[in-house]
């Protein structure tokens, strides 16, 4: 009870804060800007308005798929787009499968993990069934569940599973992969078939909600696949690695000479017209297959739709990246893009826009920045003559790890810039619990060459300081410890890592398969399987014997 009151005053502190923000003059220009971030985005949650936002959301959806049913004229620079994307995708091959975090078409609730959605209804779409069936075939974990879940179906009909596999084997002895045709009937006794996927929404702000669509299970994995495969492309042809590109982008903005183009809602945009012109037909194929051809809307209806795919598909934000770095190449050969962030030089970014909005495109005015002192990108703010600027957005505070990230915010921006958020920092602190305020930290560096990084919510017991590693605490005592004892000759400070053979904290059945596979998934190992585990131990050793030293140091 003590925390939830903490985070509600907090909450209010925060609002009065935000609510009644005023741009002095005196302020520096950075400080401002700050300001004015750390604002836009703290509200206090409503449910009042649910429905409409709901509604108004739908209708934006719809509305931006039916513009997107006829063809369009396109340039030159598309024509060389799509020699472009041929070249990329010249040796592509489908990536692993791999399961995604989040729900699926089938509602789990918060039963979203690997072992859940390996015994839950696996939905898939006629379209999909036969690329899923051949790739899932060599995946371990998928087939050996596709086993289960039919010795399941065997049972609930009442057939013996001994009399089925041997009619199996009769009826496809003379198919070249008899395994396989088997596989593919049980597969098809075991998954649950769908039109599509289902529409749904995630609240943005109080105002807006951002429209996502729920694919279906084995669908979802197939386009993972597809997705990793593009991705491959990328890298191996153009040295693009989606992974660590955003830093590359962070890094980029410091460059006066380039340009910022931000699309608004471009995963709704990609139409099926321009996937098929654009993509070789093999790579199309997948794409087609994978994707789901109608969405379940909120009416409880099938809507056919005319984009490729929409937030939540599987491939949709790799495909958007190769399809915007083959268009910007056309132009500028060192554009790069991440998802629909673009970055390319000043004097072709007008040539640029004007190329999108003939795709259908929509550009988001505020965030494109074209011969501008500002620039921005992957969450980096950039103004010349000032360097990088620190700023943090706070949402509405709702449990103590939320109060510490925000605790943390605020003392960054404090030792940066002062006030107002000095005052700030130290209205909230009064609010804060004694045990999570850290010892006085350093003032941080703020770095002109490079975007700074702050860890935020690493070890939550800091609170509402800056992180400092304890280990670089505990080391710096010992050394004063080492220096001090020195002088004698008697004892010695040393930093060892033991090593020793260990099982995992879990004894695992033959029932529990599931979990198993999603031990293997987290890199984590049954009792059955021994580990080795790497202990780092600081020692203090006096004279032959060794005491520890660190449980006295540490925090509890």
């Amino acid at each position: 009870m003590h925390d939830k009151g903490s985070i509600q005053a907090v909450n209010l502190h925060l609002r009065d804060f935000t609510h009644h923000i005023k741009f002095d003059g005196e302020l520096s220009r950075t400080a401002r800007f700050a300001k004015s971030k750390l604002a836009a985005k703290f509200e206090e949650p409503t449910s009042d308005n649910a429905a409409e936002r709901r509604k108004d959301a739908w209708s934006r959806w719809i509305g931006s798929d039916g513009g997107l049913q006829r063809g369009r004229l396109l340039g030159p620079h598309w024509a060389k787009a799509r020699l472009i994307v041929h070249e990329i995708l010249d040796d592509f091959h489908l990536g692993d499968l791999v399961f995604t975090n989040g729900s699926s078409f089938e509602p789990l609730g918060n039963r979203v993990s690997v072992a859940c959605k390996l015994t839950e209804t696996w939905t898939i779409t006629h379209d999909c069934f036969d690329l899923f069936a051949k790739y899932s075939y060599w995946h371990r974990a998928l087939k050996f569940s596709c086993k289960k879940r039919f010795e399941s179906y065997c049972r609930r009909k009442g057939l013996s599973l001994s009399a089925v596999n041997k009619k199996l084997y009769r009826r496809f002895r003379f198919s070249p992969n008899i395994g396989f045709e088997a596989y593919k009937f049980k597969l098809w006794c075991v998954v649950t078939f769908v039109q599509g996927n289902r529409w749904s929404t995630v609240p943005k702000n109080n105002l807006k909600d951002r429209s996502i669509c729920l694919e279906p299970l084995c669908n979802m994995l197939v386009q993972r696949a597809v997705g990793l495969g593009i991705r491959a492309c990328l890298r191996d042809k153009l040295g693009i690695d989606l992974d660590t590109l955003a830093n590359h982008h962070r890094s980029r903005i410091s460059d006066p000479k380039v340009a910022t183009i931000d699309l608004s809602d471009c995963s709704d945009t990609i139409s099926i017209w321009l996937t098929e012109y654009l993509l070789p037909k093999r790579v199309l194929n997948k794409v087609l297959a994978s994707r789901s051809v109608m969405t379940l809307g909120p009416d409880d209806n099938f809507y056919v739709i005319n984009k490729v795919s929409s937030m939540g598909n599987g491939y949709t934000f790799d495909l958007m990246t190769l399809i915007l770095t083959a268009l910007t190449r056309s132009f500028d050969p060192t554009s790069t893009v991440f998802g629909d962030d673009i970055i390319c030089q000043n004097q072709v970014a007008d040539d640029v826009v004007d190329s999108l909005k003939i795709a259908g495109f929509t550009v988001n005015q505020e965030k494109t920045l074209i011969n501008s002192d500002y620039r921005e990108s992957c969450g980096a703010h950039f103004i010349d003559g000032e360097g990088y600027i620190t700023v943090f957005d706070i949402r509405w505070l709702k449990t103590l790890h939320d109060l510490i990230v925000a605790c943390n915010k605020v003392a960054i921006l404090s030792y940066i810039y002062g006030e107002p958020f000095t005052s700030l920092m130290k209205t909230i602190w009064t609010c804060v619990p004694v045990t999570l305020l850290g010892a006085t930290v350093e003032r941080p560096t703020v770095h002109m060459g490079r975007p700074p990084s702050y860890d935020l919510d690493t070890y939550i017991r800091y609170g509402p300081t800056i992180y400092v590693n304890p280990k670089k605490n505990v080391l710096r005592t010992l050394r004063r410890f080492s220096g001090s004892c020195h002088k004698t000759g008697r004892y010695s400070v040393a930093l060892g890592v033991e090593c020793r053979l260990a099982p995992a904290s879990r004894q695992l059945s033959s029932q529990q398969w599931d979990v198993f596979f999603q031990y293997i998934r987290n890199s984590r190992l049954s009792r059955k399987i021994p580990r080795m585990v790497f202990k780092s131990t600081l020692v203090a050793r006096v004279g032959e014997e060794q005491i520890d030293f660190v449980r006295a140091l540490l925090p509890k």
